[in-house]
């Protein structure tokens, strides 16, 4: 993604469709230097590239489709728990009265959004991991 190396592969979860194929999946935060803005990277990978690449086959979930020919993923990425740890963790300063203060939310998202999304991002990165572990 971005130069500073913000977006170097890093999958958070691959998944093995039925031909061989791999789609890594990469949550990726978003980065102030770059001013890039979180999203979703999606590797496809052959077999030969997913070795290449490093990607563990016990670390891959199969993929396979319903009767329909259907099969839904979901990676969870900020939740409201996330945003209140968040918040917590950029500040959130608004009063209309007060001259150090944001008059408005919309002021406030202006210059403080996409710190309190990656800080929202990280929390729930945290949060997930956290919930790994207590499910082993």
């Amino acid at each position: 993604m971005g130069q500073c190396g913000c977006g170097d592969f890093q999958a958070d979860k691959v998944y093995r469709l039925p031909r061989g194929t791999r789609v890594a999946v990469q949550l990726y935060p978003g980065c102030e230097y770059c001013h890039t803005d979180m999203g979703v990277l999606l590797h496809f990978l052959t077999g030969k590239g997913a070795r290449d690449w490093c990607l563990a086959t016990d670390e891959t979930e199969n993929v396979t489709p319903d009767e329909y020919g259907a099969c839904l993923q979901g990676i969870p990425m900020i939740g409201p728990e996330d945003l209140r740890e968040a918040v917590k963790e950029v500040g959130y300063e608004i009063d209309p009265e007060d001259d150090n203060a944001y008059e408005t939310l919309a002021e406030y998202i202006e210059d403080q959004g996409r710190a309190l999304l990656r800080a929202a991002f990280f929390a729930c990165q945290k949060r997930l991991t956290r919930e790994k572990r207590t499910q082993r």
